[in-house]
């Protein structure tokens, strides 16, 4: 007895976007920069300078998704963005 499949649906799923529960509660330092654009020693010495505050978990170093972005956020706008 031969099987007879079924059509295939044509119709292409939406483009998952992220949410809360998609995203990280903390990234290791290479993440926060390949996230923030920021180099590693710029990240380690906006820790050295207080304004992340990391979190240790054996030898890794974490930083807080939502601090990083809080960061990010309050820095002050470009005045002119095409310079």
């Amino acid at each position: 007895m031969r099987r007879t499949s079924e059509p295939r649906s044509t119709v292409t799923p939406p483009i998952a976007t992220p949410s809360i529960a998609t995203r990280p509660i903390a990234v290791t330092i290479a993440e926060a920069s390949a996230l923030s654009g920021l180099s590693r020693s710029t990240l380690y010495n906006l820790i050295a300078e207080g304004h992340l505050n990391p979190r240790k978990y054996g030898a890794r170093t974490l930083i807080l998704f939502d601090e990083l972005d809080a960061f990010l956020r309050g820095l002050p706008l470009a005045k002119d963005a095409s310079r």
